[in-house]
């Protein structure tokens, strides 16, 4: 089966993510995976969950959350985090290679923008949302080997969810 890849750039403000993630999922993708490069990581960062709280930090136009929380829509807004059901240990399994550490399932999205875009996303549907975090490129690995890291990614997590097989992930 053939998929329509479409790539936005996201402009790093909450009132820009709020748009950008309202149109995303208004045309009603079968997979959203919000990327973002992490310059600290040594492989590529695949985040469970994202927490609404601590968004205190000011956005690339001056602007702060109220109450450094974000509105969720769909969820109750005391939740303080939102879980990703895909199975991402499954998907670390996928990507993994017996010599290098490419991928690993992380618990800290941060609180700044990344994490808030992911937590937009989740608040729509949690099943077909995933945020990857990807280390600068060249570095550990070459551009090849991380494009071929994040095809892996798109693949598993399609088969996820258009299978629907060991989708939810049981472990924290």
């Amino acid at each position: 089966m053939a998929y329509r890849l479409t790539k936005f750039n996201v402009p790093p403000e909450y009132e820009a993510i709020d748009n950008a993630v309202e149109g995303i999922w208004s045309l009603h993708p079968i997979l959203v995976i919000h990327c973002g490069v992490y310059r600290r990581c040594s492989c590529v960062h695949l985040d469970k969950l994202a927490y609404n709280n601590h968004f205190r930090k000011k956005d690339f136009a001056g602007k702060y959350l109220p109450d450094a929380r974000a509105n969720l829509q769909n969820n109750p807004t005391k939740k303080t985090a939102l879980f990703c059901k895909l199975n991402v240990h499954r998907i670390v399994q996928v990507v993994s290679e017996k010599r290098m550490k490419l991928a690993k399932v992380s618990k800290d999205i941060g609180n700044y923008l990344c994490g808030y875009i992911y937590l937009k996303s989740l608040d729509y549907d949690r099943s077909r949302t995933l945020f990857v975090h990807v280390p600068p490129v060249g570095k550990p690995f070459p551009v090849e080997k991380l494009s071929d890291v994040v095809l892996k990614i798109i693949e598993e997590c399609l088969r996820q969810v258009v299978d629907g097989v060991e989708k939810e992930d049981k472990g924290f």
